[in-house]
């Protein structure tokens, strides 16, 4: 297995250049159990598509709050707690497929160290790791990928609202002491 990176430091979630929901344009598509709301014009569509029915007064998404959608023709939405919802749904109430409209950054690796006070984690011994800016497609796409690597110890995904860590074998996690052994022993092997 190659090594691409002895160790990196998987970021934070962060939700940072992406476009905030005043900022979107929207395209409302009406079906029998609502209207969709589907954004244009930006990467990563797929993290933004919501859901809202009009006739369910009590709905609760977003706390219940009201969004403003503003559409393509310049006009405003509202919607009561409407939900962000999974390309699925779309595609059944709609025939509209946006399943490969999801951006999301992989990782994989042997194992992992993290102090889960600050967030920060450490990923040893990576074999792959996709662009800063993450790759467009399928939302689980990993499960492609880490069939790749079937050695690997554990993948990480990262993508709008969402951070995983799946480990692939039962010992993944490696203590502040295990990971100094194993730093000190990689350290002699390579002056030798």
């Amino acid at each position: 297995m190659n090594i691409i990176h002895k160790q990196w430091a998987a970021p934070r979630i962060s939700s940072q250049g992406w476009a905030s929901l005043s900022e979107i344009t929207f395209k409302r598509v009406d079906c029998k159990r609502g209207v969709y709301l589907i954004p244009t014009g930006i990467r990563g569509i797929g993290h933004h598509i919501h859901f809202d029915d009009p006739k369910d007064t009590k709905s609760q998404g977003y706390g219940g709050s009201v969004l403003e959608f503003r559409l393509e023709d310049g006009s405003i939405y509202s919607a009561k707690g409407p939900w962000r919802c999974a390309h699925s749904y779309l595609l059944a109430d709609t025939g509209i497929d946006l399943s490969q409209e999801y951006v999301t950054r992989v990782a994989i690796a042997n194992f992992y160290s993290g102090d889960s006070y600050d967030g920060t984690q450490m990923l040893y011994d990576v074999v792959y790791l996709d662009p800063e800016e993450g790759v467009l497609g399928k939302y689980d796409r990993y499960k492609d990928l880490i069939t790749q690597f079937p050695d690997a110890g554990l993948v990480w995904v990262d993508s709008f609202g969402a951070r995983s860590m799946l480990p692939q074998k039962k010992s993944v996690y490696i203590s502040k002491s295990k990971l100094a052994e194993f730093l000190a022993e990689r350290e002699e092997r390579a002056i030798q």
